[in-house]
């Protein structure tokens, strides 16, 4: 008779251990296998040690550090860069920047707006390599000298994660 309970209540799904643990490994696997073949591989990541310094040593410059930033690659990878802005040290050509203590951008979101375009027009394989990284920062460092008429002189990656 106690077979016949054992067999009824197997039968209901109220036994067995395997019953209970079977989603749990498919989620698992599901996860795992998922991970493989929507490409969640390679991630190279460079950072910097110490990313909050204000100034440049030797130099009379200041450089405001932004917060990192998450965008998109044209080729659907995704970038998260570090940026800090070398700013002219000539009070008469550096724009007033009285920013907002709850401004993301410290006052500089037309020369973010800039490094997001220009960063996210790159690509994984352009971004990967070091000769890569230092011909984007030397292009973004044009643009932000023309687009912000002199104020913003420089760009240096204190964080730089593609993905």
């Amino acid at each position: 008779m106690a077979k016949k309970e054992k067999t009824e209540n197997a039968e209901k799904g109220k036994g067995g251990l395997k019953e209970k643990l079977l989603p749990v490994v498919l989620l698992l696997v599901g996860i795992v296998v998922g991970a493989k073949v929507l490409g969640g591989g390679a991630t190279t990541i460079v950072q910097a040690a110490e990313p909050v310094a204000t100034t440049v040593a030797g130099a009379a410059a200041p450089v405001v550090t932004l917060d990192p930033i998450t965008l998109n690659l044209s080729d659907g990878h995704i970038l998260k860069v570090g940026l800090a802005f070398k700013l002219n040290p000539d009070p008469a050509k550096a724009e007033a920047k009285a920013a907002a203590k709850d401004d993301p951008t410290k006052g500089h979101a037309k020369a973010l707006d800039v490094a997001i375009r220009i960063l996210g027009s790159g690509t994984y394989g352009e971004l990967i390599t070091p000769e890569g990284r230092n011909r984007v920062q030397s292009e973004l460092g044009t643009a932000l000298k023309e687009d912000t008429d002199g104020s913003v002189t420089g760009v240096y990656f204190w964080q730089f994660i593609v993905q």
